[in-house]
């Protein structure tokens, strides 16, 4: 299993899967008939399985997301006990969890799933889903802000 990033496991998924033609990318032949091409098939899919709350339904993606929270706000409780500097997606006292859900589909979900669907396309529907849950995360932080803004007055 990879110890890759997002990032660099996709960009180099994406190297093997497609090359350029008349300035446009098309799909590589081929390009899971090594061993090499499997393996890295093989890391994609449990990419997909470490990230795939994401692409849940949302009731699912949510309890998922409240999870991985907790975990997160356990480390930043731990750094800030050793006097630690805290991000703030660890910080309980910071930690904006819609924002913090918009944010990762946007900058690693989206990029990452549509790479899949890309060479799987009957996963078409985690894009779907990913995207109704990016939407479902935007209102409740606007509900927040509003009921922020609402009590403040």
């Amino acid at each position: 299993v990879s110890t890759q990033s997002t990032w660099e496991l996709s960009a180099e998924f994406e190297a093997m899967c497609f090359e350029e033609v008349d300035g446009a990318p098309s799909a590589r032949p081929g390009a899971f008939a090594t061993l090499e091409g499997r393996l890295l098939l093989m890391n994609m899919l449990m990419k997909a399985a470490d990230i795939s709350n994401i692409v849940k339904p949302f009731e699912i993606a949510r309890l998922w997301a409240l999870a991985v929270t907790a975990e997160f706000c356990s480390q930043g409780d731990m750094e800030k006990a050793n006097n630690l500097e805290v991000q703030a997606m660890f910080d309980r006292e910071r930690m904006d969890l819609a924002k913090v859900q918009v944010g990762f589909i946007d900058f690693v979900g989206s990029s990452f799933w549509g790479l899949m669907v890309r060479v799987l396309p009957s996963l078409a529907w985690t894009m779907e889903n990913m995207m109704e849950n990016r939407r479902r995360w935007e209102d409740l932080d606007r509900q927040q802000v509003s009921a922020a803004a609402g009590s403040s007055e």
